[in-house]
């Protein structure tokens, strides 16, 4: 079992094919909408 901390892990997971890729892109997506919220929370104020 493996913590998916960092794109880096992800990107290592989908060559070793550990994955289903679908999975994969959603914690992908997941990470980048993650990163999105302290802008997001900027322009709300």
């Amino acid at each position: 079992m493996r913590i998916i901390k960092t794109n880096q892990v992800i990107d290592v997971l989908r060559r070793a094919e550990a994955l289903p890729a679908v999975l994969l892109d959603l914690v992908e997506d997941y990470f980048l909408l993650l990163n999105l919220f302290p802008l997001i929370n900027m322009k709300l104020r």
